[in-house]
């Protein structure tokens, strides 16, 4: 029979895991070790089955594991530690504008970043791709969405090219609510002028001057606010599409009458089965614009208005010139759900009477 040995363990020994010790299924660490301060921490071994160890070689393993620092020579050369370079970070506004789902999701048009009252914001850019060009067409997204949306927006913006406009579809600022709960809008308006006075900068550089601005919900509205009482502006033309504020808004600066003081051609199409708001002010819509029609009539103020289409005002047989055209498309909702295709028909339609352009030779470019 094998004789027992026994054998005093060096100091070191007090980090392995005494007998008694609790145990982890599987080998991990308990969890309420995290809060066990360090002196009374002692490392776990995982494995569950009891193995024989000769005393004399375990010995040596542990008096080798507590040898004292002096082991070491002090000349001993020390490890190499390989060179690092750090690699470029980018610039926090380009890493985000990388990050925006929006410029990584693109399916038609490039990304352009412009600037407005001190801020920038995101445009989605697309050329014309025909071969007639029209001019630049300025898209407003709603309340609470972007400048890819697909109601309304996208369809918009990437089947007008091929009509032979140039589209830039910009982002509008974000929503707030009030303590009252009330979509305080009035920010929005004031960041929206700005930024389509940006846009169609941005257009002008590109060569286009007839320029149109198609606005869907509350961004038809701040298009509204943008061009009333301007005259001889940048842009010549504009489309309402569902134009309406979202219930429970606080007092801002748009109200029905404002296209009254629009001097442009203006386009007022909705569904059948849009916002009650949407619906319920057609009618103000309407007479606002066309007392503003005649007036310009009276007064012979044409010139913004001479490509808009001869109508008759139904309590005067001298209507003139008149600059508004309301359409209701039957069976649409406010994101015309299934009737994009008849919607961009009808825009397309109404451009090509009130808002055609032609290409313009650039005298500058001459040869002399």
């Amino acid at each position: 029979m094998a004789r027992r040995e026994s054998a005093t363990l060096p100091d070191c020994a007090v980090f392995f895991t005494p007998r008694g010790a609790p145990r982890v299924k599987g080998g991990g660490a308990r969890a309420d070790l995290i809060n066990t301060p360090l002196s009374r921490r002692t490392l776990m071994s995982p494995p569950r089955r009891r193995h024989r160890v000769h005393l004399p070689a375990l010995t040596l393993l542990l008096a080798g594991l507590c040898l004292p620092p002096a082991a070491i020579p002090e000349d001993a050369p020390a490890a190499a530690i390989p060179e690092h370079t750090p690699e470029p970070v980018a610039a926090p506004k380009a890493a985000a504008a990388a990050e925006n789902p929006l410029i990584v999701n693109l399916s038609a048009g490039r990304a352009q970043w412009l600037e407005a009252a001190g801020e920038r914001f995101l445009g989605l850019y697309a050329d014309a791709d025909s071969g007639e060009p029209q001019g630049g067409i300025i898209l407003l997204h709603g309340l609470g969405t972007h400048p890819d949306w697909p109601a309304v927006i996208y369809p918009l913006r990437s089947a007008l090219p091929s009509q032979g406009w140039a589209t830039l579809s910009i982002e509008l600022p974000a929503p707030r609510q009030n303590a009252n709960r009330e979509w305080e809008l009035k920010p929005i308006f004031e960041t929206g002028a700005a930024r389509i006075e940006a846009a169609a900068l941005f257009l002008e550089q590109q060569g286009l001057r007839n320029i149109v601005v198609i606005g869907h919900d509350l961004g038809g509205a701040v298009a509204a606010n943008a061009l009333a009482g301007v005259k001889g502006g940048k842009i010549k033309a504009f489309v309402a599409v569902g134009l309406g504020l979202p219930p429970h808004s606080a007092a801002g600066p748009y109200q029905p009458a404002l296209f009254e003081q629009i001097d442009v051609p203006v386009l007022d199409i909705y569904g059948s089965r849009d916002m009650d708001s949407v619906m319920q002010q057609a009618g103000a819509r309407a007479r606002a614009a066309r007392k503003g029609g005649a007036a310009a009539y009276r007064s012979q103020q044409l010139d913004p208005l001479k490509r808009s289409a001869t109508a008759r005002i139904p309590m005067s047989e001298q209507s003139g010139y008149i600059a508004y055209r309301q359409i209701e498309i039957t069976g649409a909702d406010h994101n015309f759900t299934g009737s994009e295709a008849l919607l961009i028909k009808r825009i397309t339609g109404w451009l090509k009477k009130h808002a055609a352009g032609a290409a313009v030779r650039d005298k500058r470019l001459s040869p002399s």
